[in-house]
């Protein structure tokens, strides 16, 4: 055997961690459905998650880690035996300790954070005037926080504020809050919008509002919210633009394009999304 083989075997062992990272990324780009479409950073570390069970059922990483170890034992740590080992086993000892740490230290953020995402949203539910419910194919059965009539992805609209909130069931149970600012239908904002973003959706209130109207940045990225107006019976209007995710990523995947009032039509000729421009629904007026 050459030489060289050992060297190169460990070299290909690393491809399926690579194809972990890669599909990772596609499923924060692209999405994932898995209890309702997520995106974004949530996106990112399910995808690899999913990814890595896949290989370790087959057993692709298992028998690459097995060759990684046993290259370890034998072309690393053998000619390291005149080493103190003492110092070797500190070394162990740090890394695994950082790793547990930073393990650690993950897992109590996020269950923090949907504590108090969970808080949140049951003051919003107890004073939201509108809920509607979307990415119905997806329930879940003991309610999104634990809310038993919370069972489906849910916006919440207070119109005293006003305030829209919404409710996602993932990995971790989200809550986020979107803070509405006003304005009029000739504002230059609202001009700004029909020239800017494509409408995602366009869904009916009951009153007091009219119509809720979700923007995305473009037709390629049609899941991605970059906006949202709320519309009044009374003809006032309120806005939300440059919406984030929560690691203040540009652009909310929060799953919008699933409402009912979705406003893109796919054409089967170019395989694309198209989504009409806000002007097309009379605003700016």
């Amino acid at each position: 055997m050459n030489k060289n083989t050992p060297k190169t075997i460990l070299y290909i062992s690393f491809i399926p961690y690579g194809l972990v990272l890669l599909f990772g990324i596609y499923s924060a780009i692209g999405g994932i459905n898995f209890f309702g479409m997520t995106y974004g950073s949530e996106g990112f570390i399910l995808g690899m998650l999913v990814a890595f069970i896949f290989m370790c059922v087959f057993p692709i990483i298992p028998v690459c880690f097995v060759y990684q170890i046993a290259y370890l034992l034998r072309h690393v740590i053998k000619p390291l035996q005149n080493v103190s080992i003492k110092k070797y086993i500190a070394v162990i000892v740090g890394i695994v300790v950082i790793v547990a740490a930073v393990i650690l230290f993950n897992t109590f953020r996020y269950d923090i954070q949907e504590t108090t995402d969970g808080l949140q949203a049951r003051e919003m539910l107890s004073k939201a005037e509108e809920k509607i419910e979307y990415n119905k194919s997806t329930y879940y059965t003991d309610g999104i926080f634990g809310i038993e009539n919370i069972i489906h992805n849910t916006v919440l609209i207070d119109y005293d504020q006003p305030e829209i909130g919404l409710i996602r069931g993932s990995i971790t149970d989200e809550y986020i809050s979107i803070r509405l600012s006003k304005t009029t239908a000739d504002s230059d904002i609202i001009r700004q919008m029909d020239n800017d973003y494509f409408v995602q959706s366009v869904t009916q209130l009951s009153s007091p509002g009219k119509r809720m109207i979700t923007l995305a940045t473009d037709e390629k990225e049609y899941r991605r919210t970059i906006a949202v107006i709320l519309e009044m019976a009374d003809g006032s209007l309120y806005y939300a633009e440059d919406l984030t995710d929560r690691n203040g990523g540009y652009g909310m995947y929060a799953g919008l394009d699933s409402l009912d009032g979705f406003a893109g039509t796919y054409s089967e000729e170019t395989r694309e999304m198209h989504l009409p421009k806000l002007s097309e629904f009379g605003l700016p007026g």
